[in-house]
């Protein structure tokens, strides 16, 4: 039952990241649900739950798409570097900008997992 809902994420995963991390302009069009739609203007005003329930997201699709990664033989990222004190700086660093108020936490993940350490890389 375990490595059929590990396939079963893989498989979400390669589907929603693959397209999603590949091309900006496509994750755009991709309805993402949860607290990954949080924009940055909300980023502030979110209580210790509500901060901790966005890094926790974070880190669960970076995980689930670190599986794919694996699977696919495509070098893994670094996970243990993904820190909540890492993703709380760099989400402070974007959202602390005037005109990043609309970005979405979904987005800031994309863009750092592109430049993500990766373990082979």
């Amino acid at each position: 039952m375990e490595n059929r809902m590990n396939r079963l994420l893989s498989a979400v995963s390669l589907i929603l990241c693959g397209t999603l991390l590949s091309s900006p302009a496509v994750a755009a069009d991709w309805q993402i649900v949860g607290v990954g739609n949080t924009p940055c203007r909300d980023w502030n005003s979110l209580h210790s739950p509500g901060l901790k329930e966005v890094l926790a997201w974070m880190t669960g699709f970076a995980s689930a798409e670190n599986l794919d990664r694996s699977e696919g033989k495509r070098p893994a990222w670094k996970l243990e570097e993904m820190t909540y004190d890492y993703l709380r700086g760099q989400i402070d660093a974007v959202c602390i900008e005037p005109e990043n108020q609309e970005k979405k936490m979904h987005t800031i993940l994309f863009e750092l997992l592109l430049k993500f350490p990766q373990v082979n890389g």
